[in-house]
C-alpha cells in the first residue's frame, strides 16, 4: 500500500515547514525543511519516505532542503496531515487556494465537419479518414503503429475540427517533415493563414492571427518565454508528436507541455510508442489529452491502480492491464497496427548473428570495471567487517543495488566496448552483401541502413566503409543535410547509410533499403522498433525486410539481450502489434541491474576463497 494513503487525517502535531517559491518557468514549487526522523503523525511512517511518493519529491543539493517542484503533484489535504505548515517566502502563512494554480480557459469551442474537407490536399487512406474522425470525435491519443501515417491523420483531425491556430510540437529532427506536410494538407491556407516554424537561433517574432506554428517540443519545454507565448496564442488544435517523451510525470518537458496543453480547445498526443515499460508513462500523455482527471481520478490515483513500488522502480500490476486496455480501446486512444491497416507490408524477418570479436579492448574494460568493483568490496568490509547484502528484504536493505544506481557508467564502459569490438566484423558483412548486389550506372538496388548507438561505433563504421561512400546521420548532422542524405538514399545514389538509432531513427523514410544490420542495440527497445520503421513502413515493396543482430559472444551483449528479450508481456497485454524486440526498460535501471549481477558474481567469488 502507497505511504499516501492516509490523506485525510488531522494532524496531530507539527512536524515541518513548506515555503512556496516560483522556479524561471513560472512553477509554483514548495521547500520542505522537516527533521530528518521526523515521522507523519498519523501513520508513523517516516516523514522523509512519506513525502518521497509525490511525484518528483527529491532532496535538493543546491537548496539542502526537500523540494517538490510541482505543487499541483501534491494531493489536497496531504501537508496539512504530514502537519507541514505552507508559509509564502515571508512567512507569511499560505492559503489552500494558492497551492491550486488558475487552470487558463479553453478560449474556443471546436465545431466539427462531418469528414475530412475537400480542400484537404492530400488523399488519404480509409483507414487514416477514419482515425482521424476518431479523434475529432474524442479519441484523443493518436497511437498507430509507426509507420502506419500519423501525421496526415493528425492533421486531417485538426481540419475536421476546422482548426484556425494549429500548434504542432514535434523533435527537432522532423521539423523539415513536419512542415512538408503542413503545407501539402493546406491546413494553414484554408483559414488564410501562415505556416512559421520555430528553431533555435531564430527570434519567434509575432504570431500569425491563424495558420500553423510548428516548433521543437524540447525548444519549447526549455524557453519558458516561448512556452508562455504559445499559450497566449490560444490553440485551436494542440498535435504533440513522439508524446511518449513527456513520460515522465515531474519532469520539466513534462510539467511545461502538460501546462501548455491546458490552454488549448483541443490536444492531439500522438506516439507509435505510447508505453515502453509501464503503464505508468501513459499518465502524462493521458493528461495531455485532457483525459486523465475524468476517467482515471489523477496521477496518483493511476499510479496506485495499476502499478506497485519495487526496488526497480514502480513495476505494472499485471491482472489490472486488460481493465487499462478496455478502457484505452473503448474510450481513450486510435490504436491500429501495420498488420491490420497494411496487410500488404512484407514479413519482417529477425536473426541474430553471434561473432567472435577481439576480446583486448574489451578485456581492458572489464578488468578496469572489477577492479572498480573490487575497490568498492574492500571499502565496504573494512567499513562494515561484511560483505554487502543484496537482497532487498534483508535488514540492512539491497546494498549493492544502491551503489550500482549511481554507476552507469561502469556498465557503459563495456557495453562501449563490445561495439567496437564488432566494428572489423560488421564492415566485413557490409562489404560482402554490397559486392555481391552491385551499382548499376550508380544506383544501389540493395542498399543497406547500418545502426550504431556510440559515436566511436559509427565513426569507425564510416572509416571502415570509406570505399562506398557511406552517409552518416547521427546527432550531430544538421537538418538539411539530414534531409539531403534520406533523399540520396531514396533515389538508390548511396549505397550504405550508417545511422545512430537516437538521431536517426524517427522522422525519416528510407524504404529503397529491405535489409539493416544492428551492430548495437539500443538501451530502449522501442528505439530499435522506431529505427526498423524506417523501412518497413508505407511504399516499401519489398517481399519481406530482414534485421540482422550482431551479438559479440562473451561480452556485455549477452547480458544485455538476456534482459531485455525477457520482458515483453506489458506491452502485449497493453496493444497489439510487432513487440519482438521486447519493451524499454530504462537506461540507468537495466545498466544498474547488469552491473548488480557482476557485483553478486565478485562476492560469490569472494565466499569461496
Amino acid at each position: 500500500m502507497s505511504n499516501l494513503q492516509p490523506l485525510w487525517t488531522e494532524a496531530v502535531k507539527t512536524t515541518g515547514t513548506g515555503t512556496l517559491f516560483t522556479d524561471p518557468d513560472g512553477f509554483i514549487g514548495i521547500e520542505l525543511e522537516f527533521n530528518y526522523h521526523a515521522k507523519h503523525p498519523a501513520s508513523g511512517v517516516l516523514l522523509r519516505e512519506f513525502l518521497a511518493e509525490i511525484p518528483g519529491a527529491a532532496w535538493s543539493k543546491p537548496r539542502r532542503a526537500w523540494v517538490v517542484p510541482d505543487v499541483t503533484d501534491i494531493p489536497r489535504g496531504l501537508l496539512k496531515a504530514a502537519g507541514i505548515e505552507v508559509v509564502h517566502p515571508d512567512g507569511s502563512p499560505a492559503k489552500p487556494s494558492d497551492l491550486v494554480p488558475s487552470v487558463p480557459p479553453i478560449f474556443e469551442p471546436v465545431a466539427l465537419l462531418d469528414d475530412v474537407p475537400d480542400w484537404f490536399g492530400v488523399d488519404l487512406y480509409p483507414y487514416q479518414r477514419e482515425g482521424a474522425l476518431a479523434i475529432a470525435l474524442g479519441r484523443r491519443l493518436l497511437a498507430d503503429e509507426p509507420g502506419v501515417g500519423k501525421t496526415y491523420s493528425s492533421l486531417a483531425a485538426a481540419a475536421i475540427l476546422q482548426s484556425r491556430r494549429t500548434l504542432v510540437l514535434c523533435p527537432p529532427v522532423v521539423l523539415t517533415h513536419w512542415e512538408r506536410s503542413v503545407i501539402a494538407t493546406g491546413l494553414a491556407r484554408s483559414v488564410g493563414g501562415d505556416v512559421v516554424t520555430v528553431s533555435a537561433g531564430r527570434t519567434t517574432g509575432d504570431l500569425p492571427d491563424t495558420g500553423v506554428v510548428i516548433a521543437s517540443s524540447s525548444l519549447v519545454s526549455g524557453r519558458a518565454e516561448l512556452a508562455r507565448q504559445l499559450g497566449e496564442w490560444q490553440p485551436t488544435v494542440f498535435i504533440l508528436d513522439e508524446a511518449h517523451s513527456v513520460k515522465t510525470w515531474s519532469s520539466r518537458r513534462s510539467r511545461v507541455l502538460r501546462r501548455l496543453s491546458r490552454s488549448c480547445a483541443v490536444s492531439i498526443p500522438t506516439t507509435g510508442t505510447p508505453v515502453l515499460s509501464s503503464p505508468l508513462e501513459l499518465a502524462a500523455q493521458l493528461d495531455v489529452a485532457g483525459v486523465l482527471d475524468p476517467l482515471f481520478g489523477s496521477y496518483l490515483e493511476f499510479r496506485s491502480r495499476y502499478t506497485k513500488r519495487t526496488k526497480w522502480g514502480y513495476t505494472p500490476i499485471k491482472a489490472r492491464l486488460p481493465e487499462l486496455r478496455q478502457t484505452l480501446d473503448e474510450q481513450v486512444w486510435v490504436r491500429r497496427t501495420k498488420a491490420q491497416v497494411l496487410p500488404d507490408l512484407p514479413a519482417k524477418i529477425r536473426a541474430p548473428l553471434w561473432v567472435d570479436v577481439d576480446m583486448g579492448e574489451y578485456k581492458a574494460a572489464l578488468v578496469e570495471v572489477n577492479e572498480r568493483i573490487d575497490e568498492w568490496l574492500d571499502t565496504f568490509m573494512s567499513e562494515y567487517e561484511r560483505l554487502p547484502s543484496n537482497d532487498r528484504r534483508s535488514e540492512y536493505g539491497d546494498e549493492v543495488f544502491e551503489w550500482c544506481s549511481g554507476r552507469g557508467d561502469l556498465a557503459a564502459r563495456l557495453r562501449r566496448a563490445a561495439g567496437l569490438a564488432k566494428v572489423p566484423a560488421a564492415v566485413d558483412w557490409v562489404t560482402e552483401h554490397l559486392l555481391a548486389h552491385p551499382s548499376d550506372h550508380g544506383v544501389w538496388p540493395s542498399p543497406l541502413i547500418v545502426w550504431a548507438h556510440h559515436h566511436e561505433v559509427t565513426a569507425r563504421l564510416v572509416d571502415g566503409l570509406r570505399a562506398f561512400a557511406p552517409r552518416l546521420i547521427d546527432g550531430t548532422t544538421s537538418q538539411g543535410r539530414r534531409d539531403q542524405f534520406a533523399d540520396e538514399f531514396q533515389s538508390g545514389r548511396v549505397a550504405v547509410l550508417v545511422g545512430s538509432i537516437q538521431a536517426a531513427g524517427v522522422g525519416i523514410t528510407l524504404t529503397r533499403a529491405s535489409e539493416a544490420l544492428f551492430v548495437e542495440m539500443d538501451w530502449t527497445p522501442a528505439m530499435v522498433l522506431q529505427s526498423e520503421d524506417r523501412i518497413h513502413r508505407i511504399g516499401q515493396e519489398s517481399r519481406h525486410v530482414t534485421y540482422t543482430t550482431m551479438i559479440a559472444a562473451h561480452t556485455l551483449d549477452e547480458r544485455i539481450h538476456g534482459v531485455l528479450f525477457a520482458k515483453g508481456g506489458v506491452l502485449t497485454a497493453l496493444m497489439d502489434g510487432d513487440h519482438a524486440v521486447a519493451q524499454k526498460v530504462s537506461e540507468r535501471l537495466l545498466s544498474s541491474q547488469i552491473l548488480a549481477d557482476m557485483v553478486a558474481e565478485r562476492i560469490r567469488k569472494r565466499r569461496k576463497r
